[in-house]
């Protein structure tokens, strides 16, 4: 059986996959806790028996992390516990992929299976969001080469940010609230993160578009696509395991 780990700055996204090709269950856990790998040992064995699972049961470990530390602690604790094949994406391990920018190698894992699984899905010309700790969008052509990106900070970062560093704003839910214009502090902070988000990336695709010189088919992935995608008019679908499939077929294509 199949563990794809996505070790972003903000969430762990655990995900169990067959020998079919088939989900079977995902978690998510906090990035922002320190654990030690036997710790992560206990987490993970305790959230596969919520499935039935044992650490037996898995054979190979794939990982797809931005938190080098943390993924150290990952690797300890594959080789210590579950004696499963460890696989750790890299740029390379996409195939067949033209990169139109200066350093491939400065990609995260993340966006690589992002990258990866989109277009094996959809085929290009494609334009994928993913809402993390940062909004990134990555943009493919028909012949599968990457033409570049954006990166801007996501909700949560721009939230905490703003709490911080305004003494007097407080910190509000990530929600739409009834009307653009609030009645209230915390309506107006809601109004202009989450609306204002939504027009962001209707105005980065519509900018995309004109620069690559025609229409892109635009999927979105991460913890808060479905959220702020319900008020955009640009976003065709949300893929809310993207990064999860990208592992498990980059995993196979090198194996």
């Amino acid at each position: 059986m199949f563990l794809g780990v996505d070790i972003g700055n903000t969430q762990i996204v655990l995900g169990l996959i067959d020998k079919s090709g088939n989900k079977l269950n995902s978690w998510r856990i906090n990035t922002r806790v320190a654990r030690t790998e036997d710790e992560y040992a206990v987490l993970t064995n305790t959230l596969l028996k919520f499935g039935d699972r044992n650490f037996s049961d898995i054979s190979v470990v794939a990982i797809s992390s931005v938190v080098p530390h943390i993924t150290q602690n990952w690797i300890n604790m594959s080789r210590k516990y579950l004696k499963a094949e460890l696989f750790e994406i890299k740029y390379h391990h996409l195939k067949n992929f033209g990169w139109n920018i200066d350093n491939p190698g400065e990609m995260g894992a993340d966006r690589l299976c992002n990258i990866a699984a989109g277009f094996k899905k959809f085929g290009g010309p494609l334009i994928i969001l993913d809402f993390g700790t940062a909004i990134t969008f990555d943009v493919i052509d028909k012949e599968g080469n990457y033409l570049g990106g954006a990166i801007t900070p996501g909700l949560e970062t721009t939230m905490a940010n703003l709490h911080e560093k305004a003494a007097k704003l407080p910190s509000v839910s990530l929600e739409f609230p009834d009307n653009v214009l609030g009645k209230n502090t915390i309506e107006h902070i809601q109004s202009g993160l989450m609306f204002g988000t939504a027009e962001m990336v209707d105005g980065m695709v519509r900018r995309i578009q004109d620069e690559i010189g025609e229409k892109a088919r635009v999927i979105a992935t991460g913890g808060l696509a479905k959220q702020i995608c319900s008020n955009t008019k640009s976003v065709d679908s949300i893929e809310e395991d993207l990064i999860l499939e990208g592992l498990y077929y980059l995993y196979k294509q090198n194996n």
